[in-house]
């Protein structure tokens, strides 16, 4: 029964990102295409906030340029963010994580679950910047 279920759940999910993206084209471009990459080139991601790891796994496999996990607002602690980061790692998937401080702790967990893209919330001066650049220092995983 929990297999007929998840084969549903699955194939719902991909007909609405489907729909989504169809209508999506047609509205705003005027064009009828069901590709997940507009005709203006924007991209199309998935920020994902709950602990799910089922929902993880079938979200990075749904063909979206990009997933994101919400660290800051979302349900990811650092045992679900290693998690997630091993799922989306194991099916090749870049993904960005917005840390929910910009510690050190923090941007240093991202990297090392394999964010591809930290994002640091609350930075709004080049001085603020500077001192999160420094928390993490130079290494040879950031730029």
């Amino acid at each position: 029964m929990a297999l007929v279920v998840g084969l549903i759940s699955a194939f719902v999910a991909v007909a609405l990102v489907w729909l989504i993206g169809t209508f999506t084209n047609l509205a705003y471009y005027q064009r009828f295409s069901s590709e997940l990459v507009s005709p203006a080139d924007n991209r199309l991601g998935y920020w994902a906030v709950l602990d799910a790891p089922v929902a993880t796994e079938r979200i990075s496999r749904l063909g979206y340029d990009y997933v994101a996990l919400d660290a800051q607002h979302g349900e990811f602690d650092r045992r679900a963010l290693v998690e997630a980061g091993r799922t989306l790692n194991g099916d090749g998937h870049a993904f960005a994580v917005r840390v929910a401080r910009g510690d050190a702790a923090d941007i240093g967990l991202a990297l090392d679950v394999g964010a591809a893209t930290v994002i640091v919330p609350l930075v709004e001066t080049v001085e603020d910047e500077g001192q999160e650049l420094s928390l993490v220092g130079r290494g040879s995983r950031f730029v």
